[in-house]
């Protein structure tokens, strides 16, 4: 079979460049980041490194702060199918990144929580503690 030829093969092959030098951009704020730390990453060192100049990062993504959010966005997809991968042998698993994560950011906040006692038992909360009335040194005098 013949390669497809025209307009849309042409509008393909341009986005699938586009992807690909996207997924560029995304590896070398990554390798920036583990190297110098987030404080390190500038367009200018990843057009740098990619042989290209700094105002053609932008054709890709309209800001730093763009450029973080795909990253964000790739480690969320990253940590999900990683997530997935691990309960894929559980029966009805979760599936999607809340059902899998919601359940041990609870229990961490819970374990990172100091115990309190139960108001219920008579204990009474640190908020309901009557006021101590400040008197100046002069009313204790007169007193």
């Amino acid at each position: 079979m013949a390669p497809a030829c025209g307009p849309a093969a042409a509008t393909d092959r341009r986005h699938r460049r586009r992807q690909e030098t996207i997924e560029e951009i995304l590896d070398i704020a990554v390798q920036i980041m583990a190297e110098q730390g987030v404080a390190g990453l500038s367009v200018g060192e990843i057009a740098r490194r990619m042989g290209i100049r700094p105002p053609s990062v932008y054709v890709y993504f309209p800001s730093k702060h763009a450029l973080y959010d795909a990253l964000f966005a790739r480690g969320a997809r990253l940590l999900l199918a990683a997530m997935q991968q691990v309960n894929a042998p559980l029966p009805d698993g979760p599936t999607t990144l809340h059902e899998i994560l919601l359940p041990a950011t609870e229990a961490a906040v819970r374990s990172s929580m100091p115990p309190t006692r139960s108001f219920c038992s008579g204990a009474r909360s640190p908020v309901s503690r009557p006021r101590q009335r400040h008197t100046s040194p002069r009313s204790r005098l007169s007193s």
